[in-house]
């Protein structure tokens, strides 16, 4: 009888802790989500505004993309293609945005609305994308990003 009365004890203790730890992991899991959003917002103002100087710190040394038809980039690249005469983003609406957090790396699949220009030429339109962030340092970075357009059918 005693033995069973341990035995009942050890069992409600240990799930107490296993509950303890999946309530704490699921709060750091939502900082870290609540984190990523925010640089996701500090990524999208500084390429609004062209401020090259936020990108540089919000991306990482071996930042990669490719654009919508295919064109990769690093981070240099990427950077420099930010001026008005090459490449400029009025605005980004984001219509659906998903964010996973696996420790230090997060994914991020989404879907928006761009209004942006090509050398003065209008290349607005819808774009799903793929972000793969990474804390570093206790901060996190943009890693790699690749962008499609979302082509809408056209009317028959």
């Amino acid at each position: 009888m005693r033995q069973l009365l341990v035995l009942s004890i050890l069992i409600i203790a240990t799930t107490q802790v296993t509950f303890g730890q999946a309530a704490t992991k699921a709060k750091d899991e939502s900082k870290a989500v609540k984190e990523v959003k925010q640089v996701l917002r500090q990524i999208e103002e500084a390429s609004v505004r062209m401020d090259k100087a936020a990108l540089e710190r919000l991306l990482a040394e071996d930042f990669t993309f490719a654009n919508s038809v295919g064109v990769a980039s690093v981070k240099r690249q990427h950077i420099e293609a930010f001026a008005p005469d090459r490449f400029k983003l009025d605005s980004i609406v984001i219509d659906e945005e998903k964010v996973r957090v696996y420790r230090n790396t997060a994914v991020v699949t989404r879907s928006s609305e761009t209004k942006a220009q090509v050398a003065g030429r209008d290349v607005s339109g819808k774009v799903r994308s793929l972000m793969v962030l990474v804390k570093r340092d206790g901060r996190w970075q943009l890693v790699a990003q690749q962008d499609t357009r979302i082509i809408q059918p056209r009317p028959r």
